[in-house]
């Protein structure tokens, strides 16, 4: 056996996600950190790789991708619109 829970290939393991969508597998027999869900339950390690794999094909965190950034500069050019508009009316 490994010293390293994480390196353990005959081990038990959970994959965690945590709110940027971000994937861990994580060992089944140490504490859920905070902050993390369980995604899939307890398996055996190639399950929870093959997992990973299917389900986090982006790795940037959630809010990252550049579809993100589009809505982020859309919407700063809208603030930048309605603010330049409402200075516009008083100063009329």
């Amino acid at each position: 056996m490994s010293a390293n829970p994480f390196d353990d290939s005959e081990a038990r393991f959970l994959v965690l996600t945590n709110e940027h969508d971000q994937h861990s597998l994580w060992p089944a027999t140490v504490t859920v950190p905070a902050g993390w869900s369980v995604a899939l339950a307890e398996s055996a390690r190639d399950e929870c790789v093959r997992y990973v794999e299917r389900n986090w094909t982006d790795l940037r965190p959630r809010g990252a991708s550049p579809m993100s950034e589009l809505a982020s500069e859309s919407s700063s050019s809208a603030s930048l619109a309605c603010r330049h508009r409402s200075e516009a009316e008083v100063a009329a």
